[in-house]
């Protein structure tokens, strides 16, 4: 029987040559981050307004191209998208920019001295829970765009009759932005966030029955966009103290820019 040196007695190893579909398709992902992070750095050193991105939106469709899609332009004005065939069978549709340009911001930015975004700040739970619900919270903008368009395209109103639903959105904004800092004072951040989020719920929850009569769903919409803007009262005010005073002063201003 033969016996194992000193160093490899009690060590038992087992070796493995087996790879599956995602080790194939991973495996040349680390040779192209050099590349995609010199197209990150390109696009965000010639910003563009929203809906004017004619730039990036070209390089959107010269890389689509290249990499042997069938490109659509002018989507939306400057949406572009790139359709990839493989025979017959349903279409699978990919948003893979969020991802990919949040991993290159990252590496980017933590490896940069002078940093845009300085992520050692997120390791504060605090500042960390405050930000992401208050990009939650704003991302509810989908449900109400989906509201507006129910009222226009199957309610057949007009864009002047749909704006008048959300009417009472800004007039709660204006009535309610003092309360927030009220209530700040007297039940400090946690409170006061944690009802604006729920008021923001019952809002949803009153925009989702698109099957009611267009009338009755006129009288819903015009309850949920005024506690829209009630939310935005409760919530302002307490999210951005709870955001900054747990950090040092040199970083308030631009941890509350985030």
């Amino acid at each position: 029987m033969p016996v194992l040196p000193p160093s490899r007695r009690g060590i038992v190893q087992v070796s493995s040559h087996a790879t599956t579909p995602a080790d194939s398709t991973l495996s040349g992902l680390g040779a192209l981050l050099p590349d995609l992070e010199t197209l990150y750095k390109d696009i965000h050193s010639h910003p563009e307004l929203s809906m004017h991105e004619t730039r990036t939106a070209g390089l959107a469709a010269e890389r689509l191209r290249a990499a042997g899609y069938e490109v659509t332009t002018g989507i939306g004005k400057t949406g572009v998208v790139g359709l990839l065939r493989n025979g017959d069978g349903p279409t699978v549709m990919l948003r893979a920019v969020t991802i990919i340009f949040g991993v290159l911001s990252f590496r980017t930015e933590s490896r940069s001295a002078n940093a845009f975004v300085d992520f050692r700040r997120f390791r504060n739970a605090t500042y960390t829970g405050a930000t992401i619900s208050n990009l939650l919270l704003n991302a509810v903008a989908g449900i109400l765009l989906v509201s507006m368009t129910l009222v226009q395209v199957g309610g057949g109103m007009s864009a002047q009759a749909a704006g008048l639903v959300t009417l009472g959105h800004a007039v709660a904004i204006v009535a309610f932005i003092r309360v927030g800092e009220k209530l700040l004072q007297r039940f400090g951040s946690r409170k006061p966030m944690i009802w604006g989020s729920l008021i923001v719920g019952l809002s949803i929850v009153l925009l989702m029955p698109t099957h009611a009569m267009l009338g009755t769903y006129k009288l819903l919409a015009i309850v949920a966009f005024t506690l829209f803007g009630v939310r935005l009262g409760f919530y302002a005010t307490p999210s951005p103290d709870a955001a900054v005073a747990t950090l040092p002063d040199d970083q308030a201003g631009s941890s509350s820019g985030l």
